[in-house]
């Protein structure tokens, strides 16, 4: 049998509200040389009952033993995809109906690109829009530049070349708590180019259920250290050097929540890291020093709407 172009995987766990509208979206795109890659992540309910029951070539189940997580799941995925590429998919969100297809094109178009996103809409759990979610930034230079402080590529709308990361040996890393996306993409981005598209790929659902935000409730502070060891690992493979102050300083302004006040202090003090940063970066010969700048100017400027002159 010939192989797909793409392969579409898709970790499953406890989601029988929404999985099969998730399959469907992605069956039903105008792109059709794919496979689907589900696999069970053991929720314990019926979720992959409804998967069995869709009757379509394209799609090849995996087990896992037990409840492993989305990031073994995903590895799982990995492992045995065999497609030119592979797209992520999420088993409660839904894809807009031509978005393999644009971000297919994309990658054929664009061979200096490795990883690809796109922009996505929230809604609630019953499918009606909340909101656009946030900016799309497209620029692979700003897109480098902000890894260093937030995540940039939302999961459901992602595509990135198989050979990409075989070659450069890149997994999901587990025990992140809902943030393996974010760990995986700030590796990606220190070998290779992302970018993304100014076009809505995805919707994703906003729900108590939801794994991202139920591991914000229920883990805060082990995610919050988790984002410490994801920033400092980030300011390390693009080679920057900072001390264990500064490193300590950065991680505590630049944090997840960003509800915490700051002092006038701290944020002067931060200033100076950020200054640093940029001048290794000149020094360097990084090519977005420009980009870096812009980002580390607007980080800090928003993060003085926290701090305590303003009471």
């Amino acid at each position: 049998m010939r192989e797909k172009s793409v392969s579409v995987i898709m970790p499953v766990y406890r989601a029988e509200k929404y999985v099969e509208e998730a399959v469907q979206s992605i069956l039903n795109q105008t792109f059709q040389d794919f496979e689907l890659l589900v696999i069970d992540d053991k929720g314990g309910d019926s979720s992959m009952d409804i998967v069995r029951a869709i009757q379509d070539t394209r799609i090849r189940v995996f087990e896992n033993d037990c409840n492993r997580g989305i990031a073994y799941a995903t590895n799982i995925g990995l492992k045995h995809a065999k497609g030119k590429y592979i797209a992520l998919m999420d088993d409660d969100d839904i894809a807009m109906k031509d978005r393999l297809q644009v971000e297919y094109d994309y990658l054929e178009n664009h061979p200096d690109i490795d990883v690809v996103g796109g922009g996505d809409i929230s809604m609630d759990e019953n499918g009606q829009i909340i909101s656009y979610r946030r900016e799309v930034i497209c620029n692979p230079k700003r897109i480098k530049a902000e890894f260093l402080f937030r995540n940039r590529i939302h999961n459901a709308t992602s595509m990135y070349r198989r050979e990409f990361v075989e070659r450069n040996h890149l997994f999901y890393r587990e025990g992140f708590l809902g943030m393996q996306d974010y760990k995986f993409w700030t590796e990606c981005a220190a070998c290779g180019r992302i970018a993304n598209i100014d076009k809505v790929l995805s919707k994703w659902r906003n729900h108590g259920n939801n794994t991202t935000l139920r591991n914000r409730l229920e883990h805060r502070a082990e995610r919050g250290a988790k984002v410490i060891e994801i920033q400092k690992e980030s300011l390390k493979m693009q080679g920057f050097v900072l001390s264990d102050k500064e490193q300590k300083l950065f991680c505590e302004v630049f944090d997840e929540g960003g509800t915490s006040k700051l002092t006038l202090d701290k944020l002067l003090e931060v200033q100076k890291i950020l200054l640093k940063i940029i001048s290794q970066a000149q020094d360097n010969g990084d090519d977005n020093v420009r980009e870096l700048e812009y980002v580390c100017k607007n980080s800090w400027a928003d993060r003085t709407k926290r701090c305590d002159i303003w009471g």
